[in-house]
């Protein structure tokens, strides 16, 4: 349904609105069409619905417990998004100096980026895959 709503009566707008807008309309689909994955049934669905949009309060135990467990994932994929680092590492990648010694440390830095997702993964108490639940 929100695919033929975009396609019909919001293609036209989203051309012509700046690109911030088109963009964050993407993250807000996104974030909303996830939620079908979530959740087992309809009422539950507007349940969390009514959550992400203040229904419910805004800080508890364990959303302070998760933001606490995923601080240093959150800060890097704040930094990350941005396009610094890959500014830094194309100098880096170029520069005459740094260009040796930037090829051995990018698989040591993928190598470790690897083994930090692998360490949150395991350490999560509760992840199911999302895909076994259909």
């Amino acid at each position: 349904a929100a695919l033929m709503m975009e396609k019909f009566f919001l293609a036209n707008i989203l051309q012509k609105i700046p690109r911030v807008f088109s963009h964050l309309y993407v993250l807000l689909m996104l974030l909303l069409s996830w939620v079908i994955f979530s959740v087992d049934g309809l009422p539950q669905a507007f349940a969390y619905l009514k959550g992400m949009f203040g229904g419910l309060p805004a800080t508890n135990e364990i959303s302070l417990y998760y933001l606490k467990s995923y601080i240093v994932v959150i800060i890097l994929a704040g930094f990350l998004a941005t396009p610094v680092l890959s500014s830094l590492c194309e100098k880096t990648l170029t520069s005459p100096k740094f260009g040796k010694a930037a090829n051995i440390l990018e698989p040591v830095f993928y190598a470790a980026l690897l083994l930090l997702s692998t360490a949150y993964i395991v350490d999560s108490t509760f992840n199911p895959f999302l895909y076994f639940r259909f």
